[in-house]
C-alpha cells in the first residue's frame, strides 16, 4: 500500500515537472521544418533548371531560325550548345527534337523534317496556335525535355521530368530547308510548293536634272569718247560766230 502510494507521488510529480518542454516542442517540430527548409530548397533547384531547359530550346530554335538552309552536322553542334547552356546542372540527359513545320498556299500544314537526338524525330505535324503560320510560310519547333532529381528522389521515385517547346519563324527566308533530309518532308502533300518570293526590285532612282546654264550677261558699252575740240578763226571768235 504505502510503496504504491509512493509511486503515485513520483508519478504526479512527473506530471507536475515543466523542466524539457522545450526540448520536447523542439523535437516534435524540427523534423517538419527541416523538411519544409529542404523542400523549399529543391523547388528552387528545380524552377532554375526548368529555366535552363527554357534557355536550350529558345537557344537552338533561334540560331536554326537565323539559316535559310541547314545541316545535321550543324543541327548536332547546336544540340550541344544547348546542353551547355544548361550548367550548372547536367545537360548530359537533355534531349532536343528540332522539327520544320511548313503551310503549302492552299493552307495544309505539313511535317517538312525532324532531327532529334535523345527522343523520337516528330512523324506528324503538332497541332499549331491559330494564326501562326500563313500560306507559304512555316515555323521552327525545338521540344526540349530533361530529368531533375531531388535530393528526395529515393523518397518520391522516378525523377521530374523538365518540359519545354520553342517556336520561332525564320529570318532569312520562308523556310529553312535540311539539306541532309529528303525534300518535302515525311507528310508532304502531292503539291508542288511555290518558291520563296523574290524580293521586288527597288526603282532605280531618276536622274537628277542638269542645271541650266546661266545667262551670259550683256557685253558692257563703249565709253562714250570727248568731243574732238571744233576749230574756230580768230576772226569767227571775236564775232561770235563759234
Amino acid at each position: 500500500m504505502l510503496a504504491a502510494l509512493a509511486r503515485f507521488i513520483r508519478l504526479d510529480r512527473l506530471a507536475r515537472d515543466r523542466r524539457g518542454v522545450s526540448a520536447v516542442e523542439f523535437a516534435l517540430i524540427a523534423p517538419l521544418l527541416i523538411a519544409l527548409y529542404m523542400g523549399a530548397a529543391q523547388i528552387s533547384l528545380a524552377l532554375s533548371a526548368d529555366r535552363k531547359v527554357s534557355g536550350a530550346a529558345l537557344i537552338v530554335a533561334d540560331l536554326a531560325a537565323q539559316r535559310d538552309t541547314i545541316t545535321n552536322a550543324q543541327i548536332a553542334d547546336y544540340f550541344a550548345g544547348g546542353r551547355a547552356m544548361t550548367a550548372p546542372f547536367d545537360g548530359s540527359g537533355l534531349a532536343l527534337r528540332i522539327s520544320s513545320v511548313r503551310m503549302d498556299p492552299d493552307g495544309n500544314v505539313f511535317l517538312d523534317w525532324s532531327v532529334a537526338d535523345g527522343m523520337a524525330p516528330a512523324e506528324a505535324a503538332p497541332a499549331l496556335p491559330a494564326d501562326l503560320l500563313a500560306p507559304g510560310s512555316s515555323v521552327i519547333i525545338v521540344d526540349a525535355e530533361m530529368p531533375f532529381t531531388t535530393a528526395f528522389g529515393d523518397l518520391f521515385g522516378s525523377p521530374v521530368t523538365l518540359r519545354d517547346t520553342a517556336w520561332l519563324r525564320p529570318r532569312r527566308s520562308g523556310h529553312v530547308t535540311n539539306t541532309s533530309e529528303p525534300t518535302g518532308g515525311v507528310e508532304a502533300p502531292p503539291v508542288e510548293l511555290l518558291p520563296d518570293p523574290e524580293p521586288e526590285p527597288q526603282p532605280e532612282p531618276e536622274p537628277e536634272p542638269e542645271p541650266e546654264p546661266e545667262p551670259e550677261p550683256d557685253p558692257a558699252p563703249p565709253p562714250e569718247s570727248d568731243p574732238e575740240p571744233v576749230h574756230c578763226p580768230p576772226g569767227h571768235r571775236r564775232q561770235g560766230r563759234c
